[in-house]
């Protein structure tokens, strides 16, 4: 995923316009452009409507000439979207043809191999009991509405919580995926400052455990992807003589240089502190298999994942046998 705000970011916090990704990097085989939108009359549109995204999709779609194998599509939704114009688009059948239609010619028109749909969350936010039932069959007007325009090769992939009671209630994963080329598994944000005591931002006893029940609904596992984070969750712990896993936390800590609270993109956790050494204290958590960061005194700590974890979890997906690994958000490395 490339987050489309980044642009915008000040000169100090890595702004990066969508050419700059350095596709060798980790050999990217497909980039997802965040986030497009849902018109309150339920059509594909640029998010909030902004026609300004136009040229920025042709700069994205660009990187295809040097890179002929990239794949790219466009990320429909995201956290911070009205999550019940996808309750509105996917609850008749009307709405959802009329849907597909125009993503259709979104995709066309723009140069898009593909969409992401991320409802964050069918059912349990902003949602209705029906969206369990009627999420499947939204995956399947697009793919009919793909093939019928002659773009079998088109992708349809779903950002999915890593949270089974979520996935239990909202998700009827074999239901779709006949439908869907993969399921993007959001395997982090699991602990944050939302919650009373420190934990990892991706916890791999959480994530593994949310993985079996998933393997065990019978989805294929060439349609599932590890998602891996590319930020730090950080908090203000309660107290300076507790600093660990499981102590107790008083809201976010630091702020990233995008400004968002407890939250630190890796390169600031990188240039900041482990390049110089400035911190209290830097520990592989041997249950978690996340990194712990603790500066400020002992009044900050961070969770994040470095080359070391992400090897760990990389493996896993390998030993597993899932189809791969996802990036949020490649610039943020």
């Amino acid at each position: 995923y490339y987050q489309s705000w980044a642009i915008y970011r000040n000169g100090n916090c890595n702004p990066i316009q969508p050419n700059q990704i350095d596709v060798t990097l980790f050999g990217y085989t497909h980039l997802a452009f965040s986030f497009a939108g849902i018109s309150y009359s339920g059509y594909m549109e640029p998010y909030n409507g902004d026609t300004g995204f136009y040229s920025m999709y042709s700069t994205f779609n660009s990187m295809k000439a040097t890179y002929p194998t990239l794949k790219t599509l466009i990320a429909v939704g995201g956290w911070t979207f009205d999550q019940s114009r996808f309750v509105y688009v996917s609850s008749t059948e009307a709405r959802r043809t009329a849907f597909a239609s125009s993503v259709v010619t979104f995709l066309e028109t723009h140069g898009f191999d593909g969409i992401d749909l991320d409802w964050e969350y069918p059912v349990t936010r902003q949602g209705t009991a029906a969206d369990y039932a009627n999420y499947p069959l939204l995956c399947q007007a697009l793919r009919e509405a793909f093939d019928n325009a002659g773009h079998t090769d088109w992708l349809i992939t779903i950002a999915t919580s890593i949270n089974s009671d979520k996935l239990a209630l909202g998700y009827d994963l074999m239901g779709m995926a006949p439908y869907v080329d993969w399921f993007n598994m959001m395997s982090y944000d699991i602990y944050g400052s939302w919650d009373s005591t420190a934990g990892a931002n991706a916890d791999v006893p959480f994530i593994t455990n949310t993985m079996d029940y998933v393997f065990g609904l019978g989805v294929p596992r060439e349609k599932l992807v590890l998602g891996l984070a590319a930020y730090g969750r950080s908090v203000r712990l309660s107290s300076t003589s507790c600093t660990t896993d499981g102590c107790a936390i008083n809201g976010a800590g630091l702020s990233g240089c995008h400004g968002e609270a407890g939250n630190l993109p890796y390169f600031q956790i990188d240039e900041t502190y482990l390049q110089t050494g400035n911190y209290d204290s830097l520990t592989l958590n041997p249950t978690s298999l996340s990194m712990e960061l603790v500066t400020g005194g002992n009044q900050y700590w961070t969770s994040f994942d470095n080359a070391e974890t992400i090897n760990i979890k990389h493996n896993y997906a390998n030993s597993e046998c899932m189809r791969g690994v996802m990036w949020w958000a490649v610039d943020l490395m």
